[in-house]
């Protein structure tokens, strides 16, 4: 009898290897084992029709499923590997145990020797939870306030994972089309330019910065040095008179900026990379000397071009609905009800300003824990703790290459 099959692959512990397994590296994945990203396709590679369902978590699978899926029948699934007062670990629970680590993990159990280490794992914990329990610890606040939280995320993911996969299988050709011609905006670049600018407050200023920069043997860092010490536009005037890419004055975008139509329209009637636009652009501001730092064309992409991605945003803005619809849903059925205003004299403990500074400079290089902590119910009563401008503008996305 074979009991590790190829099978699928689970997630009941996915972050928490064995520790004997953790302890080898990594390890290649089994042939059965789904491709990881780095052999994932690319965008724009994969037909919605092709796209693989998830793969199921073991931990959630009865005796006659893991049987199933690993090519053996029930009774030998059922067969025990270790038993003692209170615990039996059989077949079923060692394969769902395997098929829980994370793929690189799980072709090094193809040794049988690897094998038997990890029962003993099984075994150490199964035997440490039977003495929690004849401890009494499995009633211990804290640490059924943990098994609840658990129960809870674990029920949320699986309720998370049927209704992302219903919503999945549901979108059709149709449904692609339609929200890609709704959002267009999003797939398709428009026609950028980018420019800097030196405002000034008047054309006879403007003009004799023109005749400046355009003197014989005029440096190309000019233009930078003359915005630096002349623009009135504080937001540009230290970066070069940069104002960064913008489309033309009749194109609107929801992710590219837009600048003053005189602005635009003297930017896209420039050609060369450099070229100073030969007057001053009067705007409500003032006068603007113009040079032209990039040019871009529309980048106009076709459906299948970004399909995968058309399938993604419909299926998260589906799911957000759905999973608003489904908490309501629940919440009805509990008859939940809700109190806010028994909230106003609920107070946190403020940290302490050390623990403040040792989450700012974690020890060894670590990691700042989460910012929000879930409140278990506490041994004993906590001490009390002791107790740009918006006017500025903000800075202009990157410029096109070519600048």
């Amino acid at each position: 009898m074979t009991i590790l099959a190829a099978g699928g692959i689970g997630c009941r512990k996915a972050q928490q290897p064995s520790p004997r397994a953790a302890a080898d590296g990594a390890i290649a994945p089994s042939p059965g084992a789904a491709p990881g990203p780095e052999q994932a396709k690319g965008p724009g590679t994969e037909s919605p029709a092709s796209a693989a369902e998830p793969e199921p978590d073991w931990s959630g699978l009865g005796d006659d499923d893991v049987a199933g899926r690993s090519g053996i029948t029930v009774d030998e699934c059922r067969m025990a590997l270790a038993e003692g007062d209170g615990f039996r670990i059989t077949v079923c629970d060692f394969i769902r145990e395997v098929n829980s680590l994370p793929p690189r993990f799980r072709a090094r159990f193809d040794s049988i020797e690897r094998r038997k280490e990890l029962l003993e794992d099984m075994i150490s914990l199964a035997v440490m939870e039977q003495e929690a329990r004849r401890l009494g610890l499995d009633q211990d606040p804290e640490t059924r306030f943990h098994v609840e939280r658990i129960l809870a995320e674990k029920m949320e993911a699986q309720l998370k994972n049927e209704l992302r996969l219903q919503i999945r299988q549901a979108i059709t050709p149709q449904d692609e089309e339609t929200y890609f011609a709704a959002h267009a905006d999003r797939y398709n670049r428009p026609e950028l330019a980018s420019a800097a600018h030196i405002l000034v407050a008047t054309e006879a200023e403007a003009q004799a910065i023109l005749a400046q920069l355009a003197a014989p043997g005029a440096e190309r860092s000019l233009f930078a040095t003359l915005a630096a010490e002349k623009s009135l536009d504080q937001a540009t005037k230290d970066r070069g008179g940069n104002l960064g890419s913008f489309t033309r004055p009749d194109v609107h975008s929801d992710r590219f900026r837009s600048v003053d139509p005189a602005i635009a329209t003297a930017a896209f009637e420039m050609k060369d990379i450099g070229q100073i636009y030969e007057r001053p652009v009067q705007t409500a501001e003032g006068f603007h000397v113009l040079k032209l730092m990039g040019r871009r064309p529309a980048d106009v992409r076709r459906l299948d071009q970004v399909r995968p991605t058309v399938r993604m945003a419909i299926e998260e803005e589906r799911f957000q609905e759905a999973w608003k619809a489904r908490l309501q849903e629940l919440q009805s059925q509990l008859g939940v009800e809700l109190h806010p205003e028994n909230l106003t004299d609920v107070r946190p403990v403020l940290p302490t300003p050390e623990e403040l500074e040792g989450a700012r400079h974690p020890p060894h290089g670590g990691m700042p824990g989460p910012s929000v902590i879930p409140v278990a119910p506490p041994a004993a009563a906590p001490a009390p703790a002791p107790a740009p401008g918006p006017n500025q503008p903000s800075p202009p996305p990157a410029a096109p290459a070519g600048e």
